[in-house]
């Protein structure tokens, strides 16, 4: 299968990033089309595959259709919405499907009330038209099927985790049992998104309820300002001195993740579970928030708990049962470790995609074939000219 692979630099996820190398891995032609990104990042794959434009969206179009014409590709995806306008008009002219990723991109979920009406109506006229759509949680499928007017030809696949790197990390760390040999319980705060609110104040609020735990909340590099409230929010509970704020990449934050009793994910909305599938991986219980991705990817009662947003009595009761109850803890890590290998592997993710493809080029083809005498525009059979309104 030839692939072409269409990304944002600004907006990249990790789909973007880790799936281009293994489909390449299992056998597919792929060429990665990277706007804005003067250092491509696409572990697997030739630097001689990845094309990178730095000149604007007008040269990326004119990228795509010199390189499209001279190499066809089968199936075409964008990642993430404002880059899917531009390759879906491209994939038109050439009469290519195309696999649209909504992946924590605004405007959706509760984001939606925050877009502007113009981003709304663009982000609907990209999922309306997209030959399929995959989103990142079943909460943003339930976006892009109001968008779409449709739940046909759409698909929740979730990000990944290299699961033999993270073994070979593991190997050589501490083992869990050194947990226990603390006076106090450390609780691992993780963030869900990069460019949204960690939601550390909800733990924060819980400390006086909990003595025996002390919070470490590891933030990623765009959240100092909401790491600032956090650190507030605890003087003005008297609990400073049993809560730690930082900002670690996520791999610094790995190191001290592994020494955490517990870890918990806390933010109102979370469009990115990497952090998540990397405690569960380490065999680390989890209480999160059922929102966005968490609500996926935790099984409640299983491989952690999952607790209302806004219930603050009902988390710090999680948090002391779950503190309390050694056994409960290590069943759970251990059936998180079970799920984030079998689950949510990089090669599973990659596989889901194969079936996308597959099922995008044979609707494309039922689409031509039952409309043969759509109008045509300057630009060749355009389903913009339709979808609008």
């Amino acid at each position: 299968m030839v692939i072409g692979s269409v990304r944002q630099f600004s907006a990249a996820s990790e789909h973007s990033r880790w799936l281009p190398g293994l489909l390449s891995q299992a056998g597919h032609q792929v060429t990665v089309y990277s706007l804005g990104d003067d250092e491509p990042d696409a572990p697997g794959l030739p630097a001689s595959d990845v094309v990178t434009i730095t000149g604007g969206p007008s040269e990326l179009a004119a990228k795509l259709d010199v390189g499209w014409e001279r190499d066809r590709p089968d199936v075409v995806q964008a990642h993430s919405w404002p880059i899917g306008l531009l390759a879906q008009l491209a994939a038109d002219r050439h009469a290519l499907p195309t696999v649209q990723s909504f992946h924590g991109t605004a405007p959706l979920g509760p984001r939606v009330g925050m877009a502007k009406p113009a981003q709304t109506r663009l982000a609907a006229l990209v999922a309306r038209t997209a030959s399929w759509v995959t989103t990142g949680s079943s909460q943003e499928l339930e976006t892009v099927a109001r968008l779409r007017r449709s739940r046909r030809r759409t698909s929740v696949i979730a990000g990944g985790i290299d699961v033999e790197r993270f073994e070979q990390w593991l190997s050589a760390e501490a083992s869990p049992g050194e947990r226990s040999d603390r006076p106090e319980h450390l609780i691992a705060g993780l963030a869900g998104s990069d460019d949204l609110d960690p939601g550390f104040d909800a733990v924060i609020r819980t400390l006086p309820a909990v003595p025996e735990a002390r919070f470490l909340g590891i933030g990623r590099p765009p959240q100092h300002h909401h790491l600032d409230t956090g650190t507030q929010l605890a003087h003005a509970l008297g609990v400073q001195d049993r809560v730690e704020l930082v900002v670690r990449t996520p791999a610094e934050a790995l190191a001290r993740l592994r020494r955490a009793d517990i870890a918990t994910c806390t933010p109102a909305l979370c469009t990115d579970h990497s952090t998540v599938l990397q405690a569960m991986a380490a065999g680390i219980p989890l209480i999160a928030h059922d929102t966005g991705a968490l609500a996926d990817t935790v099984i409640d009662d299983v491989t952690g708990l999952l607790i209302r947003p806004g219930r603050s009595r009902d988390l710090a009761t999680a948090i002391k049962m779950l503190l309390a109850q050694p056994f409960a803890r290590m069943s759970m890590g251990a059936a998180g470790r079970a799920r984030a290998r079998s689950r949510y592997s990089w090669q599973r993710v990659a596989q889901e995609y194969e079936w996308v493809y597959e099922n995008a080029m044979s609707t494309r083809g039922q689409a031509r074939a039952t409309t043969p005498n759509r109008r045509r525009t300057a630009h060749g059979d355009s389903p913009f000219g339709t979808t609008i309104g």
